[in-house]
């Protein structure tokens, strides 16, 4: 018998009423969609920044409650008391509300798979597990909203780059659309969310995740996947958010913005630039106690990333961790996260073979390398046949002993630099770019660097490239209280083609050094005017004004708003009151270790009724 829906039309869902942690000025251009047009899905969900979740019913509505008796019709008054009989009961397009019931998973243990258009709604955070697989696997256009997936197993174990029918929460298998809001996604053996080459668009927001192997994670060989990750709650993990997909069609954007996210991507083969399409959007999160926050990976690929407005905290090896392996095109833009307590690198790219234009704005980076590895706060690796063009600008990078503020390695030709307006304080060296390869284009304005251990500035050319050639431009720099040896500036030239230097109208508490050996030549654009003493050492060749070429290396580069790309230095650098506990650290838990225990409290603020028609499943507010 099918019953058709009780006069409940619209649900609130404030399962997570969360506050945002800083102003994700980001997050407030997102319009979220509604997962799917027409008749075909049960409902729709539309919420904001705050996580208000407001869920409209339109088909017909399947109740379950593991407390009533059995022989129910799943009707409100008659509800079924197991997942299985609404399962096998409820049509596409239709919605299945689970009540609270005792709060156990009792009679919600075998987990569930959803039809197309299916809405799974939960009253209270009701449990759902299962020990042989996902808790939940969606099909196609499906709505997850207000339940707890909890401790879902994978009999294979779980490996984070190969996601199907293992462990997750929440399974997404070639589903084309989904919605999952206002969830707790908790001690499931792989990720809380796991989808595997996914289609048309696809949310994931507001729910918290913890003690699951990873937070997020799309492994996207084929398909056309528009995913948003946006005001999620993760931690107690290895990966908060993984993102990847290659030997396939091709990637199109990866947008990530919040404390954690990673991103991989499929290969496009030689004749192709674009492929079938994995956009993401990482807004707003807040990410503490991973190994990794955010990775992305590209494999013979083509990827658009933004990554902004996160949190990320306390993450025992690298904070964003961006990787491109074989043939790529990667663009990103990383713009207003905050990023501190970090093992390694707080912010890492990687890239061997392709192309990477990248924007790095308004971060804020401190006490990082804390395990002593010599990790950066920014540090970009180009080797291979790349062609990197980096915007680093207004971003606060601070307080680490061990570590460099931003270290560029070129060790790929055509790697074009531009440092701007940045605020670097009590790191190992400030700034250090270094040339091993053909074509380098360094240009540094604006900063402020102060109070380093080994160093303000340092450019270099060095040996392990192809004929090493770098330009350079430092431009209005400060740099106040670096080490006096070996001095707040250097600029070295030792082997390779040359090295043509533009020093212009800096201000130095120290020398600037510069230094010329055989096999090496430095150009220097004359006259340079510092506030500053000059040592020359090995001699050097003097050559006109704007002999070296600026700014044509950079034209188109800036994007929309130049005056962005001008006016004062940063600020200095907030200096933190106190260092780290050596036990901020946490080690990486490998894949299989015992999860911590998952914390299945219910919602801290009592249930209340609205308006007719209306109902507040939850309301949580975030840690």
């Amino acid at each position: 018998m099918r019953c058709k829906a009780q006069a409940l039309a619209i649900l609130s869902v404030a399962a997570v009423s969360m506050a945002l942690i800083g102003p994700p000025t980001a997050a407030k251009s997102i319009a979220f969609r509604t997962v799917a047009g027409g008749g075909e899905v049960g409902c729709s969900l539309a919420y904001d920044e705050a996580c208000d979740v407001m869920v409209s019913i339109t088909r017909t509505v399947w109740y379950v409650d593991n407390t009533a008796p059995s022989g129910g019709d799943g009707s409100s008054g008659s509800p079924f008391n197991n997942l299985q009989e609404a399962q096998a009961n409820a049509g596409p397009g239709e919605v299945i509300f689970v009540r609270r019931g005792d709060g156990t998973a009792n009679g919600q243990d075998q987990g569930i798979v959803l039809e197309d258009g299916q809405c799974l709604l939960g009253e209270d955070e009701p449990i759902i597990t299962n020990s042989t697989g996902p808790a939940v696997i969606l099909a196609n256009h499906n709505v997850v909203a207000g339940i707890v997936a909890l401790d879902a197993v994978s009999v294979q174990g779980c490996e984070e780059s190969v996601l199907e029918e293992q462990g997750h929460g929440i399974l997404g298998n070639r589903s084309a659309g989904f919605e999952i809001a206002g969830n707790q996604l908790l001690g499931n053996q792989c990720f809380g969310v796991g989808v595997v080459d996914g289609s048309a668009s696809g949310i994931v927001a507001c729910n918290t995740l913890e003690g699951n192997l990873g937070g997020v994670g799309t492994d996207n060989d084929d398909g056309t996947l528009d995913l948003t990750v946006a005001w999620n709650s993760i931690g107690a993990m290895n990966i908060g958010i993984f993102v990847g997909a290659d030997d396939a069609n091709g990637v199109r954007a990866a947008r990530a913005s919040g404390p954690g996210g990673i991103s991989r991507a499929p290969d496009a083969g030689s004749e192709k630039l674009i492929g079938g399409p994995l956009s993401v959007e990482i807004v707003g999160n807040t990410l503490q106690d991973l190994a990794f926050g955010i990775q992305m990976e590209a494999d013979g690929s083509n990827i658009e990333a933004t990554i902004a407005s996160n949190v990320i905290e306390d993450s025992s090896d690298t904070a964003i961790d961006i990787q491109s392996v074989g043939p790529s095109r990667l663009t990103l833009r990383l713009n207003d996260n905050v990023v501190d307590l970090v093992g390694d690198e707080a912010v890492s790219l990687e890239i061997d073979d392709g192309e990477l234009n990248a924007w790095l704005v308004g971060n804020k980076i401190t006490r990082f390398d804390l395990g002593v590895d010599q990790g950066a706060g920014i540090d970009l690796a180009a080797t291979g046949p790349a062609n990197t063009t980096l915007a680093i600008y207004r971003n606060e990078i601070s307080d680490s002993a061990t570590g460099d503020g931003i270290n560029i390695h070129a060790d790929a030709e055509a790697t074009s630099v531009k440092v701007g307006n940045n605020c670097v304080a009590r790191t190992q060296l400030g700034i250090d770019i270094q040339a091993r390869s053909f074509g380098t284009v360094a240009d540094l304005y604006n900063n402020l660097v102060a109070d380093n251990v080994t160093g303000g500035i340092r450019l270099a050319t060095e040996a392990g490239g192809v004929l090493p050639l770098i330009l350079a431009r430092a431009l209005d720099n400060t740099l106040i209280g670096n080490a006096v040896s070996p001095n707040g500036f250097q600029a070295i030239s030792t082997v390779g083609l040359g090295f043509c230097l533009d020093l212009q109208n800096n201000s130095s508490d120290t020398d600037y050094f510069l230094m010329q050996a055989d096999p090496g030549t430095l150009f220097l654009e004359t006259p340079a005017i510092n506030e500053g003493t000059l040592v020359i050492e090995g001699g050097l060749t003097p050559v006109p004004r704007g002999a070296c070429g600026f700014p044509i290396f950079f034209d188109g580069f800036e994007s929309g708003d130049t005056s962005a790309w001008s006016g004062t230095p940063a600020p200095p650098c907030a200096k933190h009151s106190t260092a780290p506990a050596e036990s901020s650290l946490r080690e990486l838990r490998p894949a299989g270790a015992d999860l911590p225990p998952a914390d299945v409290e219910a919602a801290t603020a009592p249930r209340t009724d609205n308006l007719a028609g209306q109902r507040t499943i939850a309301n949580k507010t975030r840690r």
